[in-house]
């Protein structure tokens, strides 16, 4: 049974999901955990995110057996530059769903016992997690407990004013962090006169104890993502094969290009960015890479010694690709391997598409020129799949890209499949 190019891929992409599915393993890096009486010092194995936010995995060395602990059963622990505390909080878990849900400022809080991450370090630090209903929670300690900075945003009704179907619903906020956070700085009236602009967000709230351990002469130290790139540059080179087919043979009898396969060097460069800085198997994979396809052909379609056509074709067209990608990771061992699903687009510098045909007949010789292939658009976006694989800075993947071209009067189709092997180096 003839596999075809574009099958082949799929069943090899397939297969790799599911192989490294079943293989997957944790990814772990030096750390220590902090003990009610000692500190544990070995490797760690953190996400942060959903049910795995509440779980830390152990292990003295490579083949040790790993061992989970939750914030009950440890103080805290050190990983990738940041510092977490184990706590029993307090967490506003009310969900705002805009025109289904009418809500007011009253709290909605639950108790959770959780990880909390140190944003900042200083006389008076900020400490953080996303809830259950994926909202952040901010807290400070006052007299050694944790206290959640209060803010809900909620919708009513306003009075008076009238949509064009129903009571108009607006957004207000409740923001008793304000008067909360105008007590704990009490100490430093340059740093609170301005509270009443300040955003419940990471950003504003990282800057604002910046300031205020400065106020008191103190350097802070902002501790998340200190070890870790939200983004990463690099290079890329490799082959491109590419496959060339015309089929319907009553035209391709005229331009002979048909059943072409050649391999091109490729180069390039890319960037990914991860969508979560903790979460490093989900990101956005983007490239820019030089491409190029070159064939020619020539035929002579014989009717008789009085009556014959010689065909001239060429293709030639050089030019980038951009691609764009989600990519997902998965660890396996030392390696993490990869799948990559977007699309491509193509801008060419050079493009050639042409035949010129000698006809003669009889007695009389004239030329035809025209387009080898009418209307053939290689820079149309087109679907693209990979799979691949990295080992510290260094990566290898492969990828598929099909073009199919069709005439108006169906009686031709064209098929251009490239198939990418690239090695990548990051910086």
């Amino acid at each position: 049974m003839k596999l075809s190019l574009s099958k082949f891929t799929v069943l090899l992409l397939l297969f790799v999901i599911f192989g490294v599915s079943a293989t997957a393993q944790r990814i772990y890096s030096p750390g220590y955990i902090i003990q009610k009486s000692d500190t544990l010092h070995g490797l760690l194995s953190y996400s942060g995110f959903g049910k795995e936010s509440k779980q830390l995995y152990f292990r003295e060395t490579e083949t040790s057996t790993a061992m989970a602990y939750s914030p009950s059963t440890i103080n805290g622990f050190f990983y990738e530059g940041e510092l977490f505390e184990s706590a029993v909080v307090n967490t506003e878990v009310s969900v705002l769903e805009m025109g289904l849900v009418k809500e007011g400022p009253e709290l909605l809080l639950e108790t959770d016992t959780v990880f909390l991450t140190q944003l900042v370090k200083g006389v008076k630090s900020l400490y953080f997690f996303t809830n259950r209903v994926g909202k952040e929670q901010f807290y400070i300690k006052v007299d050694a407990q944790f206290e959640l900075l209060l803010y809900k945003k909620y919708m009513r009704e306003e009075e008076g004013k009238v949509g064009v179907f129903e009571t108009k619903m607006s957004t207000f906020e409740n923001k008793k962090y304000i008067g909360q956070l105008s007590v704990y700085m009490i100490d430093c009236p340059k740093v609170t006169k301005d509270l009443r602009q300040l955003k419940y967000s990471k950003a504003s709230l990282t800057r604002l104890f910046w300031e205020y351990n400065s106020c008191l002469g103190y350097t802070p130290e902002v501790t998340i993502g200190s070890k870790k790139k939200r983004i990463e540059f690099g290079v890329k080179a490799g082959l491109d094969y590419t496959s060339f087919k015309i089929k319907k043979m009553p035209y391709s009898a005229y331009v002979n290009l048909d059943d072409v396969k050649k391999a091109y060097p490729v180069y390039g460069v890319f960037v990914n960015a991860y969508i979560q800085r903790n979460r490093r198997n989900l990101s956005f994979y983007n490239e820019l890479y030089y491409t190029k396809f070159y064939a020619t052909g020539n035929m002579t379609h014989y009717e008789n010694e009085l009556h014959y056509t010689n065909a001239d074709s060429k293709i030639d067209f050089k030019g980038v690709n951009m691609m764009s990608a989600m990519r997902y990771a998965i660890p396996v061992g030392a390696f993490n391997v990869y799948v990559n699903a977007g699309i491509a687009f193509s801008v060419y510098s050079q493009y050639v598409n042409y035949t010129k045909r000698d006809i003669v007949f009889y007695s009389v010789n004239r030329q035809n020129n025209g387009e080898a292939i009418p209307d053939f658009n290689p820079s149309k976006m087109i679907p693209v799949i990979g799979i691949g694989a990295t080992y510290n800075k260094f990566s290898f993947d492969v990828r598929f890209e099909k073009r199919r071209h069709s005439s108006f009067d169906e009686k031709f189709s064209v098929n251009m499949n490239k198939l990418y092997f690239m090695a990548g180096y990051r910086f």
